[in-house]
Formats: C-alpha cells, structure tokens, sequence
C-alpha cells in the first residue's frame, strides 16, 4: 500500500515544503505485491486490432467540481462578500491573493486581510460556515466511489486547495474512507497544471504513469497529466465516467449499474 502524504490533522498545521516530497521512499517490493494483490483479478477490454492499454493501479481525481461541488458557486459571492454576482466579486477581488493561499504561500487570515483590492474585511467565520454548509458530492459520485472501492479500485486525490480547506472538507466529507490525499497544492506549493502536482502524487503513490488513470473536469489539466504519460478522463458526469473506467479496469456493464 502506498504511503499518504496528506493526513486530515496535519492538512491545517500550514504549508508544507516541496523539497519534503522527495523525501518520502517508495514501498518496498513485498508493499507493492501487496498493494497488486487487492488489484481487481480481471483483464482490460480493448476493441479489436487495438493495442492494448496497461491495467491501471490506482484512479487519481480531482476534488473541486469532480467529486464535490465546489462552494464557491453556490451563492458565495453574495451570502459571504456582499455583491450582487461573481462579475461584479471577480471586479473587486485581488486576482493574486487566492492564488497565493492555494500554493500555501500565505496563511487562510492573510488571505482574508487581502482578499479585496481595497482591503475590506472579510469574515472568516462566514467563508467558514459557508463552505461546510455546501460541501456536497458531485451527483453520483459518492455511489460511484463505494462502487469502485467494492472493487478494489485504489483511489487518490490530486488537488488545488488551501491546506485549511483540504482539512476543513476532509472533516466535514471524510473523503478518506475512499481515497487519500496524495497532492494538495497548499502542501506541495505546486498546483496543477504544473507537472510537479502530478509527479508528486506519484511519488506518493509509489506508482509510474501507466498504474494510474487521472480524472479531472478542466481540460488543461489532463492534457497535462497526458504529457507526462498519466491516462487522463475529462470529467463530465458519473455516468460517463462510469462507461469510461469500465473500460480501463474491465468490469461488465451489467455489474456497473
């Protein structure tokens, strides 16, 4: 089994060193073994003439809009902020400050003191209250993760998320009853599209791209995930990625539904 980076405890004790990635080794042989052995026994479907795609290890997803809807499209801009849409929020918003809380370069009060170009208070507690009330599933999901975990199917999560956040939604979703986070860019300092999201998650995980397969709704980060040889689904809905894993890990359709 592979070694999680991200516990829920530690996610909201700050931002974590890139440099401390490359410390984590690689399980050992036997672990590996292990971890193959709760691989589900079955082959991959290929059409006829194809050439046939590596078995994948392990589904590598994104959390925002993949696997929970994200709060801050629910009414954020005018229960939190005060302004009427997320035109007018995105017109008075500093561009660059939630950037910096998600690579963990500032802490979650630095990004509320910054948070507007005029510097206007924003309540913590507010954001706070107002992201666990809204933390939900993506539809189908949840059904789709127990599915997968019925399976076999070992699962992980690749994020761009402030550390706070990535705690406070573990906390409020328990994510970890699926999946571990294995890249969170608040720890990492690395958000995807940059490569360094997903290699660190690979190292976690102590796979090479061909053992994963990488789901995400944004289609610049798979294309990313594909240039480094990671298999990459665009999420659109549970149902299409249903059809599309079945196809990677080779359930029948009459067990899937």
């Amino acid at each position: 089994k592979y070694l999680p980076l991200l516990h829920s405890p530690g996610l909201a004790s700050g931002p974590r060193e890139a440099s401390s990635v490359r410390g984590i080794r690689r399980p050992g042989r036997a672990a590996r073994r292990g971890a193959m052995a709760c691989e589900p026994l079955i082959l991959g479907i290929v059409g006829a003439g194809a050439r046939p795609r590596p078995m994948p290890r392990v589904v590598l997803f994104d959390v925002m809009d993949t696997l929970v809807v994200d709060p801050f499209f629910t009414g954020m801009h005018s229960s939190v902020f005060g302004c009427e849409s997320l035109q007018e929020l995105f017109a008075v918003k500093d561009p660059q400050t939630f950037l910096d809380f998600e690579h963990g370069r500032i802490t979650e009060v630095e990004c509320h003191a910054r948070y507007f170009l005029d510097r206007r208070p924003v309540d913590g507690d507010a954001v706070r209250a107002h992201l666990v009330s809204n933390y939900k599933y993506v539809e189908g999901m949840k059904d789709l993760c127990e599915e997968l975990k019925k399976r076999g199917v070992i699962m992980a999560l690749c994020s761009n998320y402030p550390a706070p956040w990535a705690a406070l939604l573990e906390d409020t979703m328990g994510l970890r009853q699926f999946a571990e986070w294995v890249s969170v860019s608040g720890r990492t300092g690395h958000r995807k599209p940059a490569p360094q999201a997903y290699t660190t998650a690979l190292t976690v995980l102590g796979c090479e791209p061909a053992d994963v397969v990488f789901v995400d709704d944004s289609h610049g980060n798979c294309v990313a995930a594909r240039e480094l040889g990671i298999d990459s689904i665009r999420f659109e809905s549970a149902l299409q990625l249903r059809g599309e894993l079945r196809a990677r890990f080779g359930y029948p359709e009459s067990e899937a539904s």
